[in-house]
């Protein structure tokens, strides 16, 4: 995963930045790596966070 730091995400469009990932969890028992997304953005005094994976 990556890092996001605040003062650089406010300077995005939106506010907004966008994680895609593709990894292997250890702990979990499955051939395939899990896919998804994590979405946050800023809103002044609190982060939004939303997330899907399959």
């Amino acid at each position: 995963m990556e890092v996001i730091h605040i003062p650089s995400l406010v300077k995005k469009t939106g506010q907004t930045d966008t994680i895609k990932f593709e990894e292997c969890i250890s702990d979990l028992e499955t051939l395939t790596p899990v896919r998804g997304y994590l979405q946050v953005t800023h809103h002044g005094n609190y982060l939004e966070v939303k997330g899907e994976l399959e």
